[in-house]
């Protein structure tokens, strides 16, 4: 039987692929956390309860989709060019990560998670 801990886990890694899903399909304005339960299977106020807001989950969907981009020992227009770089040797291969990756980082008007990315470019 799962610990509390364990099913804990679960949930949060079953909302987050959820709003990973989500960003790819509708954009990262295109739904609620509400969606996002019912998508991942979980109650109404899961996603509230462990990331408290809509932003806060936001910024674990863009720190997660774009992990694998991040270099740390690289910064400006060469962590930009790295970045470019992974998503097109992606291209070839494309992923819901990668979609909701695209949508992040092309959503018009004010967009965190787009700032948020730039974090690593500038």
């Amino acid at each position: 039987m799962a610990t509390q801990l364990e099913r804990s886990d679960s949930s949060k890694a079953a909302i987050t692929i959820a709003a990973i899903q989500l960003v790819a399909e509708l954009g990262p304005f295109g739904f609620s956390l509400a969606d996002v339960a019912a998508r991942a299977g979980v109650s109404r106020g899961l996603p509230a309860h462990y990331f408290h807001s809509r932003d806060g989950l936001m910024e674990v969907v863009a720190r997660s989709v774009l992990a694998p981009c991040q270099m740390p020992s690289v910064l400006g227009l060469e962590a930009m060019m790295a970045t470019v770089g992974h998503a097109l040797q992606q291209a070839c291969k494309p992923s819901t990560n990668l979609r909701a990756m695209v949508a992040l980082l092309n959503e018009r008007g004010p967009n965190p998670w787009r700032d948020h990315a730039k974090l690593y470019w500038e």
